[in-house]
Order: structure tokens, then C-alpha cells, then sequence
């Protein structure tokens, strides 16, 4: 049995190193896009990484609250929007990685829609409306409401 077991190591050696030598061939014919859309799909699939986003979405919320408390109290809000369009930076940022490593295919769940939905609104309340002269604050203010609809997304990573 000894005998037989050294006779074939040999042939399970070279069976080995053959295997090893296809996958390294296999992943050097990847090009330079495949395998940085690989890494960003680890990362973003990731559940450290819905933590973080989840986490960025609470602090959100948190100045989302504070302004609103603030509005209601009659004090100056201008700071929450410098920081409402640090989060949209933060998200459209998020959306982007998503895009790229899962590509618009991405859209077929209804998360990632949500996520697009809020991004536009958000860059078309925050970024757009604002530098239009015809445009109407108290109307774009009142669109951003559906920023709470972010709350859904810490559903998702709990």
C-alpha cells in the first residue's frame, strides 16, 4: 500500500502544479478592468462595508433630525446643507463603486434603485435646483423629505 501510495504521488504532484498553473493562467488573461471590478464587488459585498454605509446613513439621519429640530426652533440651518451635500457626495460615491462592480445589472434589485432614486433627488434638490434662478427653495425643500426613506437601508443591514 506504501508502495503504491509513493508510486502515485508523483502523478498527484504533477496533477497539482497542473491546476495551480490554469488558474494562474486563467487570472493573467483577466484584464486590468475584471479584476479591479472583482475587488470592488468583494469590497462592496462586503458586510463591513454595509456597516460603514449603514453607519453613515445614521449619522445622517442624526443631522437630519437636528436641522429639523433646529427649523422648528427658529435657528439658522445654512450648515445642514453643506453637510446634506457632503452625504450625497458620500452616497453618489457609494453608487458609483456599485455600478462599477456589479455593473447596471445592479438595478435589478429594488435596493438599488432606491439608492439611485435618492441620489437624484438629493443632487437635483441640493446641487440643481439651488442654482436656478426660477427655482423655489421651499418647494426642492420639501422633495427632500423622502431623504428619510434612507431609514430603509439600515433594514437592510441589520
Amino acid at each position: 500500500l506504501r508502495e503504491t501510495t509513493m508510486a502515485r504521488l508523483p502523478i498527484l504532484l504533477a496533477e497539482v502544479l497542473r491546476d495551480q498553473e490554469a488558474t494562474s493562467k486563467e487570472f493573467s488573461e483577466l484584464t486590468r478592468w475584471q479584476r479591479i471590478q472583482g475587488t470592488l464587488a468583494r469590497i462592496v459585498d462586503s458586510l463591513a462595508f454595509e456597516y460603514l454605509t449603514g453607519g453613515i446613513i445614521f449619522a445622517n439621519m442624526i443631522v437630519i433630525g437636528a436641522e429639523a429640530e433646529m427649523a422648528l426652533l427658529g435657528r439658522d440651518t445654512t450648515w445642514a446643507t453643506e453637510i446634506e451635500r457632503s452625504f450625497l457626495a458620500i452616497y453618489t460615491f457609494e453608487l458609483l463603486l456599485r455600478i462599477c462592480a456589479g455593473g447596471f445589472g445592479i438595478f435589478k434589485s429594488a435596493w438599488s434603485c432606491l439608492d439611485l432614486f435618492l441620489v437624484v433627488v438629493g443632487i437635483i434638490a441640493l446641487i440643481v435646483a439651488p442654482s436656478l434662478e426660477s427655482s423655489h427653495g421651499d418647494e426642492w425643500e420639501r422633495v427632500l423629505i423622502v431623504r428619510g426613506l434612507r431609514l430603509l437601508r439600515l433594514a437592510r443591514v441589520l
